[in-house]
């Protein structure tokens, strides 16, 4: 399920809400979370360094935008990768 998650985040660019992906891997949104949390703690995914408010306070779509909120926005690194066989 690890495996299943990683690979999602990895052919998405990391950028998917915690709703698409439980629904994706048909488990619920807590789950994800701590599959999410464990991820990061066994450094195959880091939360993305994102610093858009400069740019973001003129957007119209700032609201709902994932890159507002860090956490919804994951980098594979290339331990990630290397468990599941893509780079």
């Amino acid at each position: 399920m690890l495996r299943n998650l990683l690979r999602l985040l990895a052919e998405s660019d990391g950028i998917q809400s915690v709703s698409t992906l439980a629904r994706n891997l048909n488990v619920s949104d807590e789950l994800v979370q701590l599959m999410i949390a464990d991820l990061t703690w066994r450094g195959y995914i880091q939360p993305a360094n994102t610093n858009f408010t400069y740019h973001c306070n003129s957007c119209p779509t700032r609201k709902i935008c994932a890159s507002r909120n860090p956490a919804k926005i994951w980098t594979v690194t290339q331990k990630g990768y290397r468990l599941i066989n893509l780079k």
